[in-house]
This record gives structure tokens, sequence and C-alpha cells, in this order.
């Protein structure tokens, strides 16, 4: 699965903290989508099915996203619209 897969799940706009400022327009495109892993907005992510649930993850300075709600070196979470499989992980460049 590319990234495009993933923007093709049509993931949600955060309507928490929509517009905050980043360094280019992959991260702006993330950011505006992304939820944060506390409080109302990690409420709202759980309240979706875990198919529907997607987790920014950085190791080693290499930031993928991977399928489900995952809680080792996550940095956000993205609910979409389209559920997706299990186990995918995409590395973005």
């Amino acid at each position: 699965m590319t990234e495009e897969d993933f923007w093709n799940h049509s993931p949600l706009l955060n309507h928490f903290r929509m517009g905050e400022a980043c360094h280019s327009q992959l991260y702006t495109d993330l950011n505006d989508r992304m939820f944060e892993t506390y409080g109302d907005e990690l409420d709202f992510v759980e309240d979706h099915a875990s198919s529907n649930i997607w987790t920014l993850v950085e190791e080693d300075g290499v930031l993928s996203l991977s399928s489900g709600k995952s809680s080792v070196n996550r940095i956000g979470y993205f609910v979409t619209e389209m559920p997706c499989y299990e186990n995918i992980n995409i590395v973005l460049d």
C-alpha cells in the first residue's frame, strides 16, 4: 500500500485544531487530519471502529502510517471514512 492509498481512505479533518502551521505541505495535510493521543481528541478517535484508525509512528527517525491504534512510538492518530486492512505500514518520504 502507498501513501496515495492512505489518502484514498479519506482521512477526516481534525475539527479540534484545524489550520495549525507546519513545515511542509505533506505535514500540513497530515497535521490538519491528525488527532492527539490524549483528551477529547483521543476520545473522538476511540469512538470509531479500529478498522478506521491509523497511527503515525516515528521509529529511528522514520515516519510511517500503520493501520490500527498503536501506542508504541506514536505521534498521533487518523480516522478515515473508509476502513482499512490490518497490519498495513506505509513509510512516508
